[in-house]
């Protein structure tokens, strides 16, 4: 989803039908949100291997 989601975000070069804005801006919730799976996945990790 990070890697992925940010060429998927930034390969689109449409606007937005209803807001004038472009369509990369609401497209970065998907990499975002991999990023955070990340992040919540390592941190998982880190405190099993703590225990």
């Amino acid at each position: 989803m990070l890697v992925y989601g940010t060429g998927l975000a930034f390969d689109s070069g449409a606007t937005a039908e209803i807001l004038p804005m472009p369509m990369w801006i609401p497209l970065l919730s998907v990499p975002f949100s991999g990023g955070i799976m990340l992040l919540v996945a390592l941190l998982k990790i880190i405190s099993e291997l703590r225990r």
